[in-house]
């Protein structure tokens, strides 16, 4: 099994509380499918 590791840099605080539900759901389902796309590489 390969094993990846991801560093993640932020600007600030982030604070995903700030966004609204919809906005919320898109990121997780956006950063869950780059996640999927690189792990069936």
């Amino acid at each position: 099994m390969l094993r990846t590791e991801f560093i993640v840099e932020t600007l600030g605080e982030p604070d995903l509380t700030a966004l609204n539900e919809r906005e919320q759901r898109t990121f997780f389902e956006t950063l869950l499918s780059a996640l999927l796309e690189l792990a069936t590489k």
